[in-house]
């Protein structure tokens, strides 16, 4: 457990440009492991293509929306941006 807390304290703190392949992988990891702080973390990397993972606003939304129901306030001022169109997302284009 203690790597996992590593691994995303180092992604979330340098944003570093690694492969994004082995990013995800580390960080679905740290969250199977019951590591919360990686849902948030990865939820964001979803939201802003950080890390070299491809962007993906729906599931960007059901990770930190899972996070903030977990007390994660972070990933809940990223919904609320998300909703309101606010900072990068302010070009999102409305889901159905």
């Amino acid at each position: 457990m203690a790597c996992c807390r590593r691994c995303v304290h180092c992604f979330s703190r340098f944003r570093t440009h690694a492969n994004g392949v082995e990013a995800e992988r580390w960080l679905k990891q740290a969250m199977n492991g019951g590591f919360d702080g990686a849902i948030s973390v990865l939820g964001m990397a979803y939201a802003t293509g950080s890390a070299g993972i491809p962007t993906d606003i729906s599931l960007a939304r059901r990770l930190m929306t899972q996070a903030a129901e977990k007390g994660d306030e972070q990933s809940a001022r990223m919904l609320e941006m998300t909703d309101k169109r606010q900072g990068m997302f302010r070009n999102l284009k409305k889901t159905p």
